[in-house]
């Protein structure tokens, strides 16, 4: 934990999850739209919110765990002298084409225990979106989503949007 604080290992797309560095591959051009999309999407919605949208950047969950997300959603403050912190995300974002499910799964119980209260999966390949929410006793409520909203700050988003986000992100 202290070589990423230190920003030695920056470059070396890594992430720490329970104590195991893990390789996270560089973004593939769709990957990176994708995120970008979403990001584009998310932004209007969440405007007059107290709140940031980062793209691949650590969350500090302990000193054996700083997951890098897609996308999170945190509390609008200074993230000058420490990541975020499990208490200041409303939501994580992963976009998974070929993420295997053990990576997703690995993520999903992390930030469960850490009680973060949404953790949403964009898988391309599926054109869906499975939501994680209601974290208790280190697990999450888990739904497959296709339509309806999402509550997120008080606000509804559309899953229909978001899904073609997918579809446009494909077709670039």
């Amino acid at each position: 934990m202290a070589a990423i604080e230190a920003g030695v290992l920056v470059g070396s797309e890594v992430e720490l999850i329970d104590g195991i560095l893990y390789r996270v591959g560089i973004s593939s051009p769709e990957h990176g739209w994708l995120i970008e999309l979403l990001r584009d999407y998310l932004e209007p919605e969440l405007a007059g919110q107290p709140v940031r949208i980062r793209e691949e950047k650590p969350i500090f969950i302990s000193e054996f765990s700083t997951p890098v997300p897609d996308i999170s959603v945190v509390k609008r403050k200074s993230y000058a002298k420490a990541h975020p912190r499990p208490e200041d995300v409303h939501l994580v974002i992963e976009v998974a084409k070929t993420r295997t499910a053990e990576a997703t799964k690995r993520k999903r119980d992390l930030y469960a225990q850490a009680s973060i209260p949404l953790y949403w999966v964009f898988d391309v390949s599926r054109q869906t979106l499975t939501v994680y929410d209601h974290p208790h006793d280190g697990q999450y409520r888990e739904r497959l989503m296709q339509d309806g909203a999402l509550e997120l700050l008080g606000l509804n988003i559309s899953v229909a949007d978001l899904l073609s986000l997918l579809r446009e992100g494909e077709l670039g």
